[in-house]
């Protein structure tokens, strides 16, 4: 299944960074996704959104799963790094730091993982 509709990527809308506190209801993360996902639709611009679910955390995507998204897979393994006990990004503005620039910053790498892949088409 493409990501892409059309090969168009401009409407491609990436959904990152859900995070819910574990003392927040239960219904929490379904009711952000939700509404955002009701406030995307009235934008127009979008025709799919992405996210995925990071396995390193445990994580195999309940919350999409249960909203009707679509499975499309598992990403390929990438290293994932930690400095003082939290999780360090690669991604650093436009660009995306080396092996050596995550050692340099004090990350840690704790091995390599895959991800879920959801897709919504709108």
């Amino acid at each position: 299944m493409a990501t892409f509709p059309g090969g168009d990527w401009r409407t491609v809308l990436s959904l990152s960074r859900l995070a819910i506190h574990p003392s927040v209801p239960k219904n929490a993360a379904s009711f952000l996704l939700r509404h955002s996902v009701r406030e995307i639709r009235k934008d127009g611009r979008w025709k799919c959104l992405v996210t995925y679910a990071d396995t390193w955390r445990g994580h195999t995507g309940t919350i999409y799963k249960a909203a009707g998204w679509t499975y499309v897979g598992e990403t390929k393994p990438q290293r994932a790094y930690v400095k003082n006990g939290v999780m360090v990004a690669r991604k650093a503005g436009p660009r995306t730091r080396t092996h050596a620039e995550m050692l340099e910053l004090g990350a840690v790498m704790v091995g390599s993982f895959s991800k879920h892949k959801f897709v919504l088409f709108i």
